[in-house]
């Protein structure tokens, strides 16, 4: 996530965010060496802690609902990203309580999600 991509979001009441991998479990799992760098490099997926750093700093311009999307099946879980996301809310001294946090779901359609 770049600082101009999150200042581009600013504002947004709602986003679709990745929170595609956590980092340890990356680190174990059976995929290629190259495809783990490319998927943990600079231009690769957003990992969980990311996607709650950027939610934190879009908290404080009105955000108040998110889907996570784009999980990685072998490589991250519902509740663990969503747990990454909360404690870097709290970390952050944001009320998560506030934020409506959503997961997509792999094989379904999401429900509606009314903006506004």
């Amino acid at each position: 996530m770049t600082s101009n991509i999150a200042h581009k979001l600013e504002d947004s009441l709602f986003i679709l965010l990745e929170a595609n991998y956590d980092p340890e479990i990356l680190k174990c799992s059976s995929y290629p060496y190259l495809l783990k760098q490319r998927i943990a490099g600079p231009n690769g997926h957003l990992p969980n802690s990311e996607a709650g750093k950027t939610i934190s700093f879009l908290m404080n311009s009105g955000l108040n609902q998110v889907m996570l999307g784009h999980l990685s099946k072998e490589n991250n879980f519902p509740e663990l990203a969503y747990k990454t996301v909360v404690e870097e809310l709290i970390e952050s001294k944001l009320d998560f309580s506030k934020l409506k946090i959503d997961i997509a779901d792999r094989y379904s359609p999401s429900k509606i999600i009314k903006v506004g």
